[in-house]
């Protein structure tokens, strides 16, 4: 019967104020839970109540039905791979090894960082990302929902478990035009999610376009992620601490918790086979309100829903080309894992709107 109801219906807020998967997670009843989440029910709502159907759970059993699979092979809180890099060290020796391959204008912004006027070499650099971004997204369509769309179609088949929440969500984005619909569809646990890592322009570009929307969700604080790295990426984060002017940048679309036990246990697991491989736990300063830092958590203060589909994770989504300066690198001599603490360079959102405004006239 289920699969023959349309997804509002499963949606809908019954008379005691509660949803269908409100009720079954309350009462505890597993297969009943488990069978609309697979056809859509949506873990974020909320009832009369002001809980969500995870904190409604009668159980640890229950809950863990809204935990993201175990069998997943995506870890989002890690990168197991170092050829994977989220994070890209630039300075004025890497510019001077590779200035071919950088744009103008993060060589003007990196060679007068520290020399001349701050604000202005970050409008520069700024300017020279929102340029990279938008044009990389054209080269691939010049109609970002329908290349979206494409992505979509390709990589979650209509049997998979999340296939109606994903068609929904993706409706619901173009019919709306609001980017937390596609937002929550990123975190779902389908193959979008690593096909928009190779089709990374396109989305930020999309984000970017509606920023100032997300301003309540602007995050402030400490995230954290679990990173593997080779030896000599260690000794250049360590040289970065001694040289003005290095900046670290977030290259592809980064989810971070504030969770710290979720990358530390990332970070702590098994030694890496490879001998000059390294697992680090990399921690994320927010000194400042971030406007490229969406915290996706529920904010009941601030009226907001979770924008995860799974809420557990406490998810600090980081925009590509988020800057950072390294201010840390520790080793613990019993385990010899890494620390990395970096600390992000407050951009001011106009800045980011003034370039994208640019680059679109």
């Amino acid at each position: 019967m289920l699969p023959q109801l349309n997804i509002a219906h499963i949606n809908c807020l019954e008379s005691n104020g509660s949803s269908p998967l409100h009720a079954a997670s309350f009462y505890g009843h597993k297969t009943i839970v488990q069978m609309l989440l697979e056809n859509g029910a949506k873990p974020w709502l909320i009832n009369k109540y002001k809980m969500t159907p995870y904190e409604e759970a009668a159980n640890d059993e229950i809950r863990s039905l809204f935990r993201r699979p175990l069998d997943s092979d995506m870890n989002r809180f890690s990168e197991d791979d170092t050829n994977n890099k989220c994070l890209e060290l630039i300075s004025k020796r890497k510019i001077d090894e590779n200035g071919n391959q950088i744009p103008n204008g993060w060589i003007n912004g990196y060679k007068n960082i520290g020399k001349y006027s701050r604000c202005k070499d970050i409008k520069l650099i700024i300017r020279a990302q929102i340029i990279k971004y938008y044009l990389a997204s054209l080269q691939q369509s010049n109609d970002c929902a329908r290349e979206l769309q494409r992505i979509l179609k390709h990589n979650v088949p209509s049997d998979h478990r999340d296939y109606k929440n994903a068609c929904f969500l993706f409706d619901e984005y173009c019919s709306r035009n609001q980017i937390e619909y596609l937002i929550r569809l990123y975190t779902l646990e389908t193959n979008f999610y690593r096909a928009l890592h190779s089709n990374v322009e396109i989305f930020t570009v999309e984000i970017y376009s509606q920023l100032e929307t997300l301003k309540n969700r602007f995050f402030q604080g400490q995230s954290y992620r679990g990173l593997s790295m080779t030896t000599k990426d260690i000794d250049e984060y360590k040289w970065a601490i001694h040289n003005q002017g290095t900046l670290i940048e977030i290259k592809t679309l980064t989810s971070t918790s504030v969770n710290s036990k979720v990358a530390y246990k990332f970070a702590c697991g098994q030694k890496m086979n490879n001998t000059d491989c390294h697992r680090v736990f990399c921690e994320f300063h927010f000194d400042r309100r971030c406007s490229t830092a969406i915290d996706l958590r529920r904010n009941s203060d601030k009226n907001l829903l979770c924008l995860s589909a799974y809420e557990n994770e406490a998810e600090v989504l980081v925009l590509p080309g988020t800057l950072f300066e390294v201010r840390a690198v520790r080793q613990k001599k019993d385990t010899n894992r890494y620390t990395i603490i970096l600390h992000n360079i407050y951009v001011p959102l106009h800045i980011i709107l003034d370039a994208f405004k640019e680059v679109q006239t």
